[in-house]
Formats: structure tokens, sequence, C-alpha cells
């Protein structure tokens, strides 16, 4: 359309902002939330666009900074909040904020995103991002008596639920958890001696983790992992209803390497038993596949995709970035922390 006006967030938009999100996303979208997402976060420079028709909000684009170790310390971006208005959909406004912020930013900085189905075609066909293939998602069924409370036709599977639940209980000594605020030295000398090993993934800075998990208007409940009284990890989590459920999602997970102590499938076998009065269903995402012999040892089974409420996608936009790791899937360390609706 070539009357609308593509204009840089300035101090004062936020109220457009929301208003938007609410009438495109039907949410709940705070202003406490987006000063979180863009204001708060310790790497500067958000891009938030904004097309106007008129002087009225019809478009929004975001990219959110974050820092990315790569063997190394870089730069990314976050594409995040990407709405049209639906009286104006399909007349080219989105693409003109994706070019108008590309052009900014004239492809210094390799961007990542979740795209949903709706966004898709349009990010991969048009945009020149890259689907990055599947990312599983893996559940583990906790609090098994409360699915014969809440859905009746399911008491008939408490039996093997039992025996699921059973089987999988006693592998490896019991780790244990103590709750934590502040990223302290203990977990900086655990990022720091693991990091190399990881691959891709955020960069667990203390004003990273400190901004994501303690600063802003979610509450997230963050565990050291303690094996006989001493650190070897840390995790955090997040309770939610959903889909007639109370998951717990585990947004971060981190363990020493320790050959032959399996301290990653022990730390979920302990986090079930401990989570069994607080959720029905732990949830995470696979970091990459040479976890998931550990998933399955710590009776996660990989969720169906039929069963999804609707397709997952991760995508990247490398631009000038030559690191080709950074475009194979399998070089990537990932966690539900990523993505920025948990």
């Amino acid at each position: 359309m070539t009357d609308i006006e593509y204009s840089k967030y300035k101090p004062g938009d936020e109220a457009q902002i929301l208003e938007l999100h609410h009438r495109v996303f039907n949410s709940d979208y705070t202003l406490d939330y987006w000063k979180w997402h863009f204001r708060d976060n310790p790497s500067p420079d958000a891009q938030i666009w904004l097309a106007l028709l008129k002087g009225k909000c019809v478009g929004h684009y975001a990219l959110m900074p974050m820092s990315l170790w790569v063997g190394e310390e870089i730069s990314v971006f976050q594409s995040l909040i990407s709405m049209i208005h639906p009286d104006y959909q399909r007349r080219g406004i989105l693409k003109g904020l994706e070019s108008v912020a590309g052009t900014n930013l004239a492809g210094k900085y390799p961007m990542y995103t979740f795209l949903n189905h709706n966004s898709y075609d349009v990010y991969t066909k048009r945009f020149g991002w890259e689907y990055m293939g599947d990312v599983p998602i893996y559940v583990r069924l906790v609090n098994t008596r409360l699915f014969g409370e809440r859905h009746p036709l399911l008491k008939i599977l408490n039996p093997l639920c039992l025996l699921y639940q059973n089987f999988f209980s006693g592998f490896g000594r019991r780790l244990y958890f103590t709750e934590f605020s502040d990223f302290d030295e203990d977990l900086e000398n655990l990022w720091l001696r693991n990091r190399e090993r990881l691959g891709i993934t955020f960069n667990r800075s203390q004003p990273w983790f400190q901004w994501r998990y303690s600063k802003g208007p979610i509450e997230y409940i963050k565990y050291k992992i303690l094996d006989e009284g001493r650190v070897v990890g840390y995790l955090v989590l997040r309770y939610q209803p959903r889909f007639g459920f109370k998951f717990g999602w585990i947004l971060d997970i981190l363990v020493d390497d320790e050959p032959g102590k399996h301290l990653f499938s022990r730390t979920l076998q302990s986090l079930a038993l401990e989570s069994a009065l607080q959720c029905d269903i732990l949830s995470l995402l696979l970091p990459n596949c040479t976890y998931r012999t550990d998933l399955h040892r710590a009776g996660f089974f990989r969720l169906p995709k039929r069963i999804l409420p609707h397709p997952f996608y991760f995508c990247v936009r490398p631009y000038d970035y030559r690191n080709k790791a950074f475009e194979d899937i399998t070089k990537w360390y990932l966690s539900w922390s990523l993505h920025d609706a948990l």
C-alpha cells in the first residue's frame, strides 16, 4: 500500500502496539511484558518497526537482540511479534516492515525465530528464511492419578500409567534440588566449563540470566541440581495450565558432562518425582539428538505431531554470517528458553 508510512518505534507508541496485539491475537499482552521484552533486555538496540496508516498502527515487526555462544559470543536478533491488523492483511505490509528492518540492519546480524503455520510460507518463500528442520517436543506423564479425575474416560489407563511411573522412578541415585534467585559464581563456573561442548546456544551470562528468569512478569522456579551436596547443574521451570492439564515447562537445563553418571537423565527422573504434586506433565525440547537416549531413559517420549495444536517451525536467516553450523540444527543446543512465548 502506497499510503503506508514505516516508522521506527519511539516512546509513546506502546499504547497503539498493545491495542494492535489485542486485536490480532486476542491476548492479554501487557505493557509490563512489552517493557521486559524490549526495554529491560540487557542487549541494547531492539529493532521495532511500525506500519502507520494516517497515524494508526496497522502493522508491527520486532527484532529482539540476543547473545549466542558459538565457540565465541555473537550478537543475533530474534524475530517476534510480527502482526498486521486483520483489515489490512495481504497488502504487502509485512513485507514492507521486514524490508525496512533488514535495510536498517544492513544484513549485519544473523536471526532466528519460531514460526506458526500462518507465517511459515511468508518467511521462507518471500523473506529468505531457512527452515532448520523438526524440533521434537518430549513429554513425561508425572501425576497420572489426576488424569482419571479430570478425564473420567482415562481411568481405565490408570494401571498402565502407574506401571509406567514406577518403571522410570528407580534408575540411578536420586538427585536433589534447591531453589535459588540469583545467578552466582557456582552457576557461572558451571556455564564456563560446559559451554564449549553444547554447540550453539544462548550465552548464559549473569545479566541475561537475571533478565530472562528473574526480572520479567512471568514467575519461574529456578533450581540448583545437587548430587551428594555438590552443584552439578541447574534447571528452570514454569508451571502453567494448558489443554486441561497442568504443564511443567522445562525452560532450561544444564548439567555437567560426567562420563558414566547419566546426570541429564537422572535430573529428569528426579524432577518427575519432585514435581508429582505440582503438575501432570513435564515438557522440554530435545536439546539435540545426542540427548534422545537420556530422555528415553528418564521416561520421556516424543509428542506426536498430529496431536500438537499447530505446527512448530524453527527458522534462521544468517545474512552475511558465514558459520555453517548456524544453519545446522544438529549443532544447536535447544530449549524452551529460545521461545518468546514461554
